[in-house]
């Protein structure tokens, strides 16, 4: 039965990350959390495994979708006006090279120090039950800022930067919070992303996955290495897995047809489902 619930639980999770862009783990992180069968360096792992399948799959599959599509176009015998507007087109619904290498290389710095944090809490406090609490607090106290930058972005300036410094900060940041949280990303990357570097949602979700993948992946390195690889059920690490594989593949069709107004909506869903989860959990943790 356990084992069934994981798969659900990891297919549903990253099904939703991968159309919105939050990642899927901070989805299965807080509900393995709840069925308190897993101590909390296994939930990280399993966790961090299949969110790592995920966004990797769905890189894959926008890449591949990109250079299809680029291969497509033709360019007509029009006049030369319409060329260019074709290629600001392009360009503008692309990522940018460079922006994401800096965020990416960002995360992964922070992807190191996240997981260096989270193992220097619990050799210090060896206390599982107050690390689930913090993590759930912190998720949820993530959760409500992002839900009220969402209520009132349309009021809000967003920043456009394009320097290194900032580029590589932001990334660091996000890599930071993901790894010592477990979740592999979240809701914040995508509001953080918007607001500084005026991404629309579907850049920002994609870019988002990248960032994701890219601290996830060290992370994943850290605890080989290091030899701190928990005790796991390989079954129920491989059916994850294959299910976020599945769910990446589900969610990134549906997310080539979905507009950024609807894209919008799937994350503000995701938030609601993400607070509710995270409330459930830090009640549960103060009262049991």
């Amino acid at each position: 039965m356990l084992f069934v619930i994981c798969i659900l639980i990891a297919l549903f999770a990253s099904f939703i990350g991968s159309v919105s862009g939050i990642g899927g783990g901070i989805i299965i992180k807080p509900v393995l959390d709840l069925t308190g069968k897993f101590p909390i360096e296994t939930v990280n792992f399993l966790s961090g495994v299949t969110v790592l399948t995920m966004s990797t799959s769905s890189l894959i599959q926008n890449f591949l979708s990109r250079r299809n599509s680029l291969k497509k176009v033709e360019i007509s015998d029009q006049a030369i006006d319409d060329e260019i507007d074709l290629d600001d087109q392009i360009r503008q619904k692309s990522l940018k090279p460079r922006q994401i290498i800096l965020l990416s290389l960002g995360s992964v710095i922070g992807g190191f120090i996240g997981t260096s944090l989270f193992s220097y809490f619990m050799h210090s406090t060896g206390n599982q039950k107050l690390a689930v609490l913090v993590q759930a607090i912190l998720i949820l106290m993530i959760t409500i800022v992002v839900m009220i930058y969402q209520a009132n972005k349309k009021r809000i300036k967003t920043k456009n930067f394009s320097d290194v410094i900032s580029e590589t900060s932001v990334g660091l940041i996000l890599g930071v919070i993901s790894s010592f949280l477990g979740i592999g990303g979240g809701p914040l990357n995508i509001a953080v992303l918007a607001f500084f570097f005026s991404m629309s949602p579907k850049i920002a979700a994609l870019s988002s996955l990248t960032i994701i993948f890219s601290a996830q992946i060290v992370s994943l390195i850290l605890t080989i290495v290091g030899n701190k690889i928990p005790e796991f059920n390989l079954s129920i690490l491989i059916g994850m897995m294959i299910s976020g594989l599945l769910g990446a593949l589900i969610g990134r069709y549906l997310a080539r047809k979905l507009s950024d107004e609807k894209t919008d909506i799937f994350f503000n869903f995701a938030l609601w489902l993400i607070l509710a989860i995270n409330l459930y959990n830090v009640v549960k943790n103060l009262v049991w």
